[in-house]
């Protein structure tokens, strides 16, 4: 096989595989912006997740133990 042949094959595959993988790239960051901005997918999102917090009062007494969910 003739030595441009060689890189030519060599170069065809690896132009075959950088578009392979932009394009792989793109429809992933596609499907992740679409759930991004999915407004049910964000309402579950908020009733699963809990940020626990506590206030105190100036007595070091606990007014609120907010977020905590039990399972």
């Amino acid at each position: 096989m003739h030595p441009l042949a060689v890189i030519g094959v060599i170069l065809s595959i690896g132009s075959l595989m950088f578009a392979v993988f932009v394009h792989l790239n793109s429809t992933i960051d596609r499907k992740i912006e679409k759930k991004l901005n999915d407004e049910v997918f964000i309402r579950k999102v908020a009733n699963e997740v809990r940020l626990p917090f506590v206030i105190f009062d100036e007595g070091k007494s606990i007014i609120a133990d907010i977020g905590v969910k039990c399972f």
